[in-house]
């Protein structure tokens, strides 16, 4: 017999449909720990300002004419004029829509809470994206070959994490085999979007590979990311102020430090207006690469109190203390439920270095596989122009997992205002044939600012 409650056709009419009490559940992605922790400050004005001294000069000697002649070289200093990038989340809802949700009996969640919260998340992930980006709206790079002809890509989870179905995309091209410039040119200007993610598989339309087969290295960039300059729309991330492009080597990587950054050209002295870099050698432990880099940003003057790598480079890390330490135990904790229970893993990762004790370790899938950075997080900030507290207001604490809740999405007044709260808008929209719509945007102004990128380092795994 099918699952029913009766195979009778005319008594299945008096039976009702039972709607679950339990709450709405949302099945998105983790947010970014990384980026609740960065601070976040309100500004004004048409930039941001910073001034670095990152030379002491060279007029010292043991003769003191020597060092009189060389007087000039004094103190050298570097001022960045930062100007604000740009995230905008949209989307419209019809009054019909409002009425016929606005309770439990007509919808599982109001329809306007509903849009309002995967707006917030859109806009939390394309954030989060953003911390880790060059601020092109690139999402990620690709890790194996796209054969001409084909209309899906294989992707790893701190790409997919930024990405969902009608995420519009273009592919820009590597000018190395290892390195890509944000600027580099897409390979057509097809935009193409994602109708399908299954795993690490991503399916689009719009498209599919041209004549020439997207390389390994090929940056993911969302359409509107950079404009036909191009230069940068969104907020500038950590791949730009502490780069590690192509292990710092070749062309290409001798091309991008040589730009001016933000009116500033680190080629002057890279380790200090970039941050330090490392990269791992062969045979060395993950871990061990990470506290080569603790050392590095402590020779730059640096405090390192924050570690932000991948989820998936945390559980290698994890393969590798396993291998070195028993880990296999009894448990002699109040909630053991046997005598034989064992825990296998790590539940907190601690580095040291001299003086330094770095036990802030977040894993962060959004945080690109392979790439570590070690932060002194007092010096980094997202310098905003528009109100960010609600990216943050997940409902998660710290390095929790956990997904915010759908019904905790603040209920936007529905008046047609210029702004709300500093980060919303509220316009009509006409163009509904079902009634009078309105078509709500939330958006983020401001930029990343990393004060001292000399206190910093990048590793690369």
């Amino acid at each position: 017999m099918a699952q029913q409650v009766t195979s009778d056709t005319l008594l299945l009419g008096i039976y009702k449909s039972w709607y679950t009490e339990k709450r709405f559940p949302n099945l998105l992605f983790r947010n970014s720990p990384v980026l609740k922790e960065i601070q976040k400050n309100r500004i004004g004005g048409r930039d941001y300002k910073i001034s670095m001294l990152y030379g002491r000069g060279g007029a010292v000697s043991g003769d003191y004419t020597v060092a009189v002649a060389n007087a000039a070289s004094s103190s050298r200093n570097a001022e960045m004029t930062v100007v604000p990038g740009n995230i905008h989340t949209v989307f419209n809802v019809t009054q019909k829509e409002i009425l016929a949700s606005q309770k439990t009996k007509g919808a599982y969640v109001p329809a306007l809470i509903n849009k309002m919260f995967a707006a917030t998340e859109a806009t939390r992930k394309t954030f989060a994206g953003c911390l880790y980006g060059f601020g092109v709206g690139d999402m990620g790079t690709l890790p194996v070959v796209a054969a001409t002809g084909a209309s899906t890509m294989t992707l790893t989870y701190d790409t997919i994490v930024k990405l969902d179905i009608g995420t519009q995309f273009y592919v820009a091209t590597p000018v190395s085999a290892t390195a890509c410039l944000p600027t580099a040119a897409f390979y057509d200007a097809t935009v193409r979007t994602v109708s399908a993610i299954d795993g690490t598989t991503v399916t689009w339309t719009g498209g599919v590979v041209g004549g020439t087969p997207w390389a390994v290295g090929s940056l993911i960039c969302l359409v509107g990311g950079r404009d036909a300059t191009p230069v940068a729309s969104m907020p500038t991330g950590l791949a730009a102020w502490l780069p590690s492009m192509g292990g710092r080597t070749g062309a290409t990587w001798n091309t991008y430090i040589g730009t001016a950054f933000y009116g500033v050209t680190r080629s002057a002295n890279t380790n200090q207006l970039a941050g330090w870099f490392y990269q791992r050698q062969p045979g060395e432990a993950m871990g061990d690469a990470l506290t080569q880099g603790i050392k590095l940003a402590r020779r730059g003057g640096g405090v390192p109190n924050m570690l932000a790598i991948n989820d998936e480079d945390y559980q290698s890390i994890v393969y590798e203390l396993n291998q070195q330490t028993a880990l296999m135990q009894h448990i002699n904790t109040s909630d053991k439920k046997s005598d034989n229970a064992v825990v296998r893993g790590i539940n907190k990762l601690k580095y040291a270095f001299s003086t330094s004790y770095l036990d802030v370790v977040y894993d962060d899938p959004y945080c690109p596989k392979g790439t570590g950075y070690i932060l002194d997080k007092d010096v980094i900030e997202f310098a905003a122009l528009s109100n960010t507290s609600d990216m943050d207001s997940d409902g998660v604490s710290g390095n929790d997992p956990g997904a915010a809740s759908v019904e905790s999405a603040k209920d936007p007044d529905t008046q047609f205002k210029m702004i709300i709260d500093d980060c919303i808008n509220v316009v009509p929209n006409s163009t509904s044939v079902e009634g009078p719509a309105a078509q709500v945007s939330i958006s983020v102004y401001g930029n990343f600012v990393v004060h001292e990128p000399g206190h910093c380092a990048v590793v690369v795994f």
